[in-house]
């Protein structure tokens, strides 16, 4: 019992069940990708929220006061594995299991090059491991369409206003930057989002946070 914070999937709607409790969320506010003035239908099962609220005694039940999500990687799928069981996307490894969840698609091998995903999970041992997968566009259109990516900061560029997330390069020229210097630095985890297709391996960033 008392007031907390539960980090979890959502595993059933009628409320909202995470980590085996069901909060009561008839007054809660709902946060989407920074967006409030949500609700529980604008989220999907096996997505990863933040509950903050109460929990009863019985260990079971609460009642929420705000419910965030945001996602772990959207972006277009840029190779599917033989195996069925991941993907690559913004040059991130993305690995399902038994549970995850896909939203718009049956498997994996349902999924196109080309194709823009959301997607929620834990990262562990350098590969994102989704608790769900869903479906948002067959094509990216520029302006339409969001790449949005999490990682850590390497092979920074000042001259050429470059720096590296994985495998991906990050072009931030014209990028609005929400960090601590005004530049980037090896080191920092960063989310970058653009708005324009990728060019090869190059991310054109409209945005990057600290």
């Amino acid at each position: 019992g008392g007031s907390g914070i539960s980090v979890g999937s959502i595993t059933a709607f009628g409320s909202i069940w995470v980590n085996g409790v069901r909060y009561d969320v008839s007054e809660a506010v709902f946060t989407r990708e920074g967006e409030s003035g949500k609700t529980q239908d604008d989220y999907r099962l096996g997505e990863i929220v933040t509950v903050s609220g109460a929990m009863n005694a019985d260990g079971i039940s609460g009642t929420a006061q705000t419910v965030e999500f945001d996602d772990s990687l959207e972006g277009v799928v840029s190779s599917i594995a033989e195996d069925g069981v991941s993907i690559q996307v913004l040059g991130q490894m993305v690995r399902t299991y038994s549970q995850t969840i896909f939203h718009g698609f049956s498997n994996l091998t349902d999924l196109a090059l080309g194709n823009v995903v959301e997607i929620s999970g834990h990262i562990a041992q350098g590969e994102i491991q989704a608790s769900s997968i869903t479906l948002k566009q067959t094509v990216f259109t520029d302006s339409l369409s969001e790449l949005e990516v999490k990682g850590t900061v390497n092979n920074v560029d000042l001259a050429a206003k470059t720096f590296m997330l994985n495998t991906l390069v990050v072009d931030y020229s014209l990028a609005e930057l929400d960090l601590p210097a005004s530049e980037p630095v090896n080191g920092q985890y960063v989310e970058v989002k653009s708005i324009q297709a990728l060019q090869g391996n190059l991310m054109i960033a409209s945005e990057v946070e600290f």
